[in-house]
Protein backbone atom coordinates (compact mmCIF):
# COMPACT_ATOMS: atom_id res chain seq x y z
CA UNK A 1 0.00 0.00 0.00
CA UNK A 2 1.12 3.48 -0.73
CA UNK A 3 1.84 5.99 2.02
CA UNK A 4 -1.00 8.19 0.76
CA UNK A 5 -3.50 5.35 1.04
CA UNK A 6 -2.30 4.49 4.57
CA UNK A 7 -2.67 8.15 5.59
CA UNK A 8 -6.24 8.24 4.22
CA UNK A 9 -7.21 5.08 6.09
CA UNK A 10 -5.58 6.37 9.28
CA UNK A 11 -7.55 9.66 8.96
CA UNK A 12 -10.79 7.72 8.44
CA UNK A 13 -10.11 5.49 11.47
CA UNK A 14 -9.31 8.50 13.67
CA UNK A 15 -12.49 10.28 12.52
CA UNK A 16 -14.55 7.14 13.15
CA UNK A 17 -12.97 6.72 16.60
CA UNK A 18 -13.81 10.36 17.49
CA UNK A 19 -17.39 9.88 16.29
CA UNK A 20 -17.88 6.69 18.32
CA UNK A 21 -16.40 8.32 21.43
CA UNK A 22 -18.66 11.36 21.05
CA UNK A 23 -21.73 9.15 20.64
CA UNK A 24 -20.82 7.03 23.65
CA UNK A 25 -19.98 10.02 25.82
CA UNK A 26 -23.45 11.36 25.00
CA UNK A 27 -25.36 8.05 25.22
CA UNK A 28 -23.96 6.71 28.49
CA UNK A 29 -25.08 9.61 30.75
CA UNK A 30 -28.43 9.69 28.96
CA UNK A 31 -28.92 5.96 29.55
CA UNK A 32 -27.88 6.20 33.21
CA UNK A 33 -30.23 9.18 33.71
CA UNK A 34 -33.11 7.33 32.06
CA UNK A 35 -32.66 4.30 34.33
CA UNK A 36 -32.33 6.47 37.44
CA UNK A 37 -35.45 8.44 36.58
CA UNK A 38 -37.56 5.34 35.94
CA UNK A 39 -36.22 3.68 39.08
CA UNK A 40 -37.20 6.75 41.11
CA UNK A 41 -40.63 6.87 39.51
CA UNK A 42 -41.20 3.22 40.34
CA UNK A 43 -40.12 3.54 43.98
CA UNK A 44 -40.57 7.15 45.05
CA UNK A 45 -44.31 7.62 44.53
CA UNK A 46 -45.39 4.46 46.41
CA UNK A 47 -42.95 5.36 49.20
CA UNK A 48 -44.33 8.89 49.47
CA UNK A 49 -47.89 7.57 49.51
CA UNK A 50 -46.99 5.04 52.19
CA UNK A 51 -45.35 7.69 54.38
CA UNK A 52 -48.23 10.12 53.99
CA UNK A 53 -50.98 7.58 54.68
CA UNK A 54 -49.38 5.30 57.31
CA UNK A 55 -50.33 6.14 60.86
CA UNK A 56 -52.60 9.07 59.97
CA UNK A 57 -56.19 9.45 61.04
CA UNK A 58 -58.96 10.47 58.67
CA UNK A 59 -58.94 13.99 60.14
CA UNK A 60 -55.20 14.36 59.51
CA UNK A 61 -55.60 13.14 55.92
CA UNK A 62 -58.48 15.56 55.36
CA UNK A 63 -56.29 18.37 56.67
CA UNK A 64 -53.47 17.37 54.27
CA UNK A 65 -55.86 17.27 51.32
CA UNK A 66 -57.57 20.57 52.16
CA UNK A 67 -57.17 23.35 49.60
CA UNK A 68 -55.61 26.69 50.47
CA UNK A 69 -57.75 29.50 51.82
CA UNK A 70 -57.10 31.82 48.84
CA UNK A 71 -58.32 29.09 46.47
CA UNK A 72 -61.49 28.67 48.52
CA UNK A 73 -62.12 32.44 48.42
CA UNK A 74 -61.54 32.49 44.65
CA UNK A 75 -63.98 29.61 44.11
CA UNK A 76 -66.60 31.32 46.28
CA UNK A 77 -66.22 34.53 44.23
CA UNK A 78 -66.57 32.65 40.96
CA UNK A 79 -69.69 30.87 42.24
CA UNK A 80 -71.21 34.23 43.29
CA UNK A 81 -70.52 35.63 39.81
CA UNK A 82 -72.05 32.52 38.23
CA UNK A 83 -75.23 32.93 40.30
CA UNK A 84 -75.46 36.60 39.28
CA UNK A 85 -75.06 35.68 35.59
CA UNK A 86 -77.68 32.92 35.91
CA UNK A 87 -80.10 35.35 37.58
CA UNK A 88 -79.51 37.91 34.82
CA UNK A 89 -80.12 35.26 32.16
CA UNK A 90 -83.34 34.19 33.91
CA UNK A 91 -84.45 37.83 34.05
CA UNK A 92 -83.76 38.29 30.35
CA UNK A 93 -85.67 35.10 29.54
CA UNK A 94 -88.59 36.34 31.66
CA UNK A 95 -88.76 39.58 29.62
CA UNK A 96 -89.60 37.46 26.57
CA UNK A 97 -87.73 39.67 24.10
CA UNK A 98 -88.28 38.47 20.52
CA UNK A 99 -85.16 36.96 19.03
CA UNK A 100 -83.92 37.80 15.55
CA UNK A 101 -84.19 35.04 12.96
CA UNK A 102 -81.38 32.54 13.23
CA UNK A 103 -80.10 33.32 9.73
CA UNK A 104 -79.33 36.87 10.90
CA UNK A 105 -77.33 35.56 13.83
CA UNK A 106 -75.21 33.27 11.67
CA UNK A 107 -74.59 35.65 8.76
CA UNK A 108 -70.90 36.59 8.74
CA UNK A 109 -69.90 40.17 8.08
CA UNK A 110 -68.34 40.41 4.62
CA UNK A 111 -64.59 40.80 4.90
CA UNK A 112 -64.50 43.93 2.75
CA UNK A 113 -67.10 45.67 4.93
CA UNK A 114 -65.34 44.72 8.16
CA UNK A 115 -62.00 45.93 6.77
CA UNK A 116 -63.50 49.20 5.55
CA UNK A 117 -65.13 49.94 8.89
CA UNK A 118 -61.92 49.14 10.73
CA UNK A 119 -59.82 51.34 8.45
CA UNK A 120 -62.32 54.18 8.75
CA UNK A 121 -62.27 53.91 12.54
CA UNK A 122 -58.46 53.94 12.57
CA UNK A 123 -58.40 56.90 10.20
CA UNK A 124 -60.77 58.90 12.38
CA UNK A 125 -58.75 58.06 15.50
CA UNK A 126 -55.37 58.73 13.90
CA UNK A 127 -56.05 62.23 12.82
CA UNK A 128 -58.51 62.20 9.97
CA UNK A 129 -60.32 64.94 11.92
CA UNK A 130 -57.06 66.86 12.18
CA UNK A 131 -56.60 66.63 8.42
CA UNK A 132 -59.94 68.33 7.85
CA UNK A 133 -62.17 65.26 7.55
CA UNK A 134 -65.38 65.46 9.50
CA UNK A 135 -66.33 62.44 11.67
CA UNK A 136 -69.57 62.05 9.71
CA UNK A 137 -67.60 61.58 6.48
CA UNK A 138 -68.00 58.14 4.92
CA UNK A 139 -65.13 55.67 5.27
CA UNK A 140 -64.43 55.92 1.54
CA UNK A 141 -64.03 59.71 1.76
CA UNK A 142 -62.00 59.54 4.98
CA UNK A 143 -59.50 57.20 3.34
CA UNK A 144 -59.14 59.15 0.16
CA UNK A 145 -61.71 57.20 -1.83
CA UNK A 146 -59.61 54.08 -2.34
CA UNK A 147 -60.16 50.60 -1.01
CA UNK A 148 -57.96 47.60 -1.60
Amino acid sequence: MSARRVAQMRAKLVAYDELVRAQLSDAVPRCVGWHLMHRLQATLMPELQRRVVDGRTDEQLALLLQEHEHISRFKAGVLRELRIIEEAAATLRALDIPRPPSELLLTPIPRTMAGAASRARRASLNGAAASGAHPSVSPREALGGTFS
